[in-house]
């Protein structure tokens, strides 16, 4: 895990903190480590309100490099969602610094 103090930490924290405080959502969780059929992943920040799920993906900047990492831990945290809580259907965002995009 980065330092706490770092831009990134900085950016689950807040993203964290908003969700929490609309009060809408049943499970929050930041910076969660699983594996899903041998591979290893780790999971920004997810929210659950019953079959749903949002995923958001923090980076500190966008970067083609960046996006391409993003598009492949989303498509990984989906997979690990749908499987560990039975959701139906999740929500991907990514997030980078001063900007937040909805990746279907």
């Amino acid at each position: 895990m980065a330092h706490p103090k770092s831009k990134h930490d900085r950016i689950i924290r807040s993203l964290e903190n908003r969700l929490k405080n609309t009060r809408r959502y049943d499970l929050i969780q930041s910076t969660t480590e699983y594996n899903i059929h041998g591979r290893h992943g780790e999971c920004d920040l997810f929210a659950i309100r019953g079959r749903y799920a949002l995923i958001l993906e923090i980076k500190t900047h966008d970067s083609v490099k960046s996006r391409t990492k993003v598009y492949q831990q989303l498509k990984k945290d989906s997979k690990w969602i749908k499987s560990r809580y039975g959701i139906d259907r999740v929500f991907k965002f990514y997030a980078y610094s001063g900007s937040l995009e909805w990746i279907l």
